[in-house]
């Protein structure tokens, strides 16, 4: 269970939740109380938060850093049919990594507001630890939206 309250992914943090639920029941059973449970229950439900947090704010700003590289202004010398050359400026855009990494940041922002949902209903004492994390992984997918579906042939945002 130590190695569960220090757990690095959320995988193993959720496991150790799913052992301790029927351990509750026992104890209750056994004390009429969950003193020891309790604690452990609260202890993996603030670790499962402090995951999904620094998971949320590495994303946050990765995406930013993502716009921010992909709304660079670019500058080409093109050839023209006439022998001379122009400039042409638009912005970078995104790449296919960059894609993927959004696209990925949407999906798990998703899995994240289902497990605060998941968590909130099962392990906390109330729904209010998970709200803010609901809403920062609402608001960091519309951004990885937004940024993914921009139109960077345009040259202004």
């Amino acid at each position: 269970m130590k190695a569960a309250e220090k757990g690095k992914t959320l995988a193993s943090v959720a496991l150790a939740l799913k052992t301790v639920v029927p351990l509750r029941d026992l104890e209750l059973a056994a004390t009429g109380n969950d003193d020891e449970t309790g604690k452990m229950l609260d202890s993996l439900v603030e670790r499962a938060h402090k995951l999904m947090a620094g998971s949320l704010d590495d994303m946050t700003k990765q995406t930013e850093r993502t716009a921010e590289r992909a709304n660079r202004i670019v500058t080409k010398v093109v050839q023209r049919r006439d022998g001379g050359t122009e400039s042409r400026t638009h912005r970078r855009g995104l790449d296919n990594n960059d894609q993927r990494e959004l696209k990925d940041t949407i999906k798990t922002c998703r899995q994240i507001v289902d497990s605060c949902k998941d968590l909130a209903a099962g392990f906390a004492k109330d729904d209010e630890p998970f709200d803010d994390l609901e809403d920062v992984a609402k608001t960091t997918a519309e951004r990885a939206n937004e940024v993914l579906t921009d139109n960077y042939s345009e040259l202004s945002n």
